[in-house]
């Protein structure tokens, strides 16, 4: 009898020796019981093979508030959406294409909502893409979006911290009026806000619930405290004029992609709600918590973006005054014109500075952790330091320092270009939609073979392939993905950066793989008008040599650009620096239709007799001054600047380092041109220059 008890007692011991073993290898020692989750978040983890290191302290209110504020739609659509897509669109198109941005993207983040419930895991996307996507692509493409995810947040981190930095420096210029803001001012704000970032999500880490939960009250009452006084105070614009009133200020060939352009800042103000996902191994009962998290958070910012955007259009006033601030950004001059003080627009800037700044704390949170996963299934360089956890603080700390490394480094670029790190902060937007349709696309795919899905807590049921798919096309799929710049031209009221553009547009050209050149509608825009001019265009072709001889640059110029407004020296630039172009009327593309219907000529295409006109003198002749003889060659284009009369064909001169002149836009082009031509004059010894003009124009105070 003693024995058998003793066996028993035996048998208990084992058993419970091996349950703890089992627990110990499901969670980290570190991780507090209470902070392990329910035992639908310790069977999900074991699914996915994954081991609790993390503390879940999550639920739903802190979860929304969360995602809510990184998103910030409404801050994110008045700090840096409505310029470009006022500029690009009006009104109309900032209303419109906000509400078509907001539908579109709940499609989205349903799909990304149904499979978070299937795999509540920090991975998100690169996940999924492994669980769904067809084996023998499985590793290429989880891998891929694995680092789409990684840029996109990074760079996001970045965005949102330099957002902030340079509204600090706009509220000093409006207080300060001797005030100068240099680049660097910019860079040190935005590393300090990256900083003060850190240090509370290191510190204070196990609070960011709490903090998240107090942000989303600001984030909902903090709209009220603005629109009210905007309504109440600000003239108003009509309600035709909001709705149906489109402007294309960009410089574009139509309204249509006028509204395009503006669309893409609008999205912007939507995108990144997969930050919650990137959490989930913190959120208590995820598999659930999170979908509903992620679907009221995008519900309630799409309702909030759409007030302040009709609030934006019924109030702001003149646009151009707006966007020619000295302060940096439009929406501190609108608050400053309504209120007349400067203490109550400081005031309600604040507003927007706080809930962003809530935005750059959730975006660090969310970096770190998507960096952090990916280093644990050994995505990254040195992966086993970053996917340590601080045993400390229960985050993965060296995660989040090197989100701030990276953030600090990005911001060094805004001491050099402006324009550069706005291109870099557009990762952001390319490499998270990148991720989204890779992740879409792979469920799409299983759901079309018939496999079955993993089991989930939410679900789409039977709309969700509909859903999926509508989600994947968004816009016509038989057109190309684009990546859009916002305007025709950069900011043309940066004078230094008009003068940097001009030879980087130079290295651009030369390096792209083609240059597309659109010559415009025909008359008719249709195929017997479009075959007509090329028609025409043809006859040239048969006798380059004749053709160059009998002045063909002046028959070039009247057949090819007749629906232009001009023939600027910027458009010779991007056709003489080009290795390939391809030229299009209206849709048709010339070179395939002067293939067509000449199959015997000489030439492989019809852009080498554009070539051949406009450059041939410029690569087979050697004059001491080849600027010059650019010039000669063009002296009929016209510039809207005259200053760009010399520097958009200084782009293209084979002795830009001989002529010692820089552009620049500050100097006037009187002293451009007197400069232009003492230097001539030193290096030939030749007075020609003065015959050169055809029509001589007279400037003020230009020396004789």
């Amino acid at each position: 009898m003693k024995s058998n008890v003793r066996s028993r007692e035996t048998a208990t011991t084992q058993v419970d020796a091996t349950l703890e073993t089992c627990e110990m290898d499901l969670y980290d020692s570190n991780v507090p019981k209470k902070h392990r989750g329910t035992d639908a978040d310790r069977r999900d983890m074991q699914i996915h093979g994954r081991k609790q290191e993390l503390h879940r302290i999550f639920g739903f209110a802190s979860m929304m508030g969360f995602g809510s504020t990184l998103i910030c739609t409404w801050e994110l659509i008045l700090a840096a959406a409505v310029s470009s897509s006022l500029l690009n669109g009006g009104t109309a198109g900032l209303v419109w294409g906000f509400f078509i941005a907001a539908v579109a993207f709940l499609f989205i983040y349903a799909s990304l909502a149904e499979m978070t419930s299937m795999s509540p895991v920090s991975c998100g996307q690169y996940h999924w893409v492994s669980e769904f996507s067809p084996r023998r692509y499985q590793k290429y493409l989880s891998y891929l979006t694995g680092w789409l995810c990684t840029l996109g947040w990074q760079t996001a981190l970045s965005s949102g911290a330099f957002i902030v930095g340079t509204i600090l420096q706009g509220l000093i210029t409006l207080h300060v009026s001797t005030y100068e803001p240099q680049p660097w001012h910019g860079t040190l704000m935005t590393m300090a806000v990256g900083c003060g970032v850190v240090v509370f999500n290191t510190c204070f880490a196990k609070k960011l619930p709490f903090v998240e939960g107090l942000l989303l009250m600001l984030h909902v009452v903090g709209l009220f405290a603005i629109i009210i006084p905007l309504w109440v105070l600000a003239p108003r614009n009509n309600t035709k004029a909001v709705f149906t009133e489109f402007t294309n200020n960009g410089g574009w060939s139509t309204n249509g992609v006028s509204f395009m352009i503006g669309l893409l800042p609008l999205v912007l103000s939507v995108l990144g709600f997969d930050s919650s996902v990137h959490m989930a191994e913190e959120v208590e009962n995820a598999a659930i918590t999170l979908p509903r998290a992620i679907m009221w958070s995008t519900f309630l910012n799409s309702v909030l973006g759409l007030v302040v955007v009709i609030t934006i259009c019924y109030t702001w006033g003149d646009m151009d005054e707006i966007r020619s601030t000295r302060l940096g950004f439009p929406f501190l001059q609108v608050f400053y014109n309504t209120t007349r003080s400067r203490t109550g627009t400081t005031i309600m800037a604040m507003i927007i500075v706080l809930t962003i700044l809530a935005s750059v704390l959730a975006c660090n949170a969310t970096a770190s952790r998507q960096l952090w996963s990916f280093a644990r299934d050994h995505g990254v360089p040195f992966s086993p330091f970053f996917a340590q956890v601080s045993r400390r603080w229960g985050i993965p700390a060296n995660a989040v320092l090197t989100s701030l490394v990276i953030l600090c480094l990005l911001s060094l670029i805004n001491l050099g270009s402006l324009t550069a790190l706005n291109a870099m902060f557009a990762l952001t937007t390319g490499s998270l939609l990148a991720s989204y349709i890779l992740s879409i696309g792979c469920v799409v795919y299983k759901r079309l073979r018939g496999d079955a899905l993993p089991p989930r807590e939410w679900t789409l049921g039977r709309y969700g392939l509909p859903i999926n798919i509508v989600s994947l096309h968004m816009r016509d799929p038989k057109q190309l993905r684009t990546l859009w710049i916002d305007a025709v031209c950069i900011n043309q009221d940066d004078l230094n950066e008009r003068g940097k553009q001009v030879l980087r547009m130079r290295d651009i050209y030369a390096v792209a793989v083609a240059v597309e050149v659109w010559l415009g509608k025909t008359d008719d825009d249709d195929d017997v008008a479009a075959m007509d001019l090329v028609g025409r265009l043809g006859q040239m072709v048969n006798d380059p040599e004749q053709a160059l001889a009998q002045g063909f640059d002046a028959k070039y110029q009247e057949v090819f650009l007749e629906e232009l407004e001009q023939c600027t020296p910027e458009v010779v630039q991007e056709l003489s620096r080009a290795r390939q172009e391809m030229a299009k009327v209206s849709w048709f593309i010339v070179d395939a239709i002067i293939s067509d219907a000449f199959p015997d000529e000489r030439l492989d295409s019809f852009t080498q007799v554009i070539r051949m006109a406009q450059c041939r003198r410029i690569n087979l002749t050697h004059p001491p001054f080849v600027l010059q003889e650019l010039l000669n060659q063009h002296r009929d284009c016209e510039a809207t600047d005259p200053r760009d009369k010399v520097f958009g064909l200084l782009g293209l001169s084979g002795d830009v380092d001989d002529t010692g002149i820089e552009p620049d836009h500050t100097s006037s082009p009187q002293n451009i041109y007197a400069d232009l031509f003492r230097k001539h004059v030193i290096a030939t010894g030749s007075l020609d220059m003065i015959c050169a003009n055809r029509y001589p124009k007279n400037y003020d105070d230009l020396a004789s």
